[in-house]
């Protein structure tokens, strides 16, 4: 049994470290994977590299190459790191990266809204990839589907209430996922 102020355990590099402060265990992992990204960044540019896809609660989906070796907490930086209501649990943090794998990173079922970054803007509706829609709160795969097929076929959306007309948007749905989106 963990006791006193040992606040996480994370496995690096085939050792074990226990952390004592009072930082919460997000600020230990965001510590440990700046880490990780600077001692990455030393590794030679001709070490061999894997290409991998993170998606998700993430603030920057994308398709990344990383250097051969790495486990999953290592390469979320690469992503820009995962949103604070990113269920972190759903991972396997310390598994081998593995070339050509998805990591999806799921946000928690809690009712709690994700907030975007205000570095961000909102998604323009008539230009975002399948992993940008898939990153708002409320969209997933299937619905993120839905648009793009719906976008296909009839063209731009002139108006962002012109959502409501995808199959499986309705006004409850338009609610919540209006907010992050935006037509131009």
């Amino acid at each position: 049994m963990i006791v006193g102020g040992l606040a996480g355990l994370f496995v690096v590099g085939g050792g074990v470290c226990l952390f004592q402060s009072n930082h919460s265990l997000e600020d230990q992992f965001t510590m440990e994977a700046s880490k990780a990204i600077r001692q990455v960044s030393s590794v030679s540019p001709s070490a061999e590299r894997l290409t991998v896809h993170i998606a998700g609660a993430v603030q920057k989906p994308g398709v990344y190459s990383v250097p051969k070796g790495l486990r999953v907490y290592q390469v979320l930086p690469f992503a820009g790191g995962a949103f604070p209501d990113a269920n972190l649990d759903k991972l396997n943090l310390a598994q081998k990266v593995k070339d050509g794998q998805r990591i999806l990173v799921v946000a928690s079922t809690t009712k709690s809204a994700r907030v975007l970054p205000e570095s961000l803007d909102k998604v323009d509706l008539n230009t975002a990839s399948q992993t940008t829609l898939e990153a708002i709160p409320g969209i997933g795969p299937s619905l993120t589907r839905a648009i793009l097929r719906y976008r296909n076929e009839h063209g731009r959306f002139a108006t962002l209430q012109g959502l409501t007309n995808v199959t499986g948007i309705g006004p409850k749905k338009f609610q919540k996922i209006g907010p992050y989106l935006r037509v131009n």
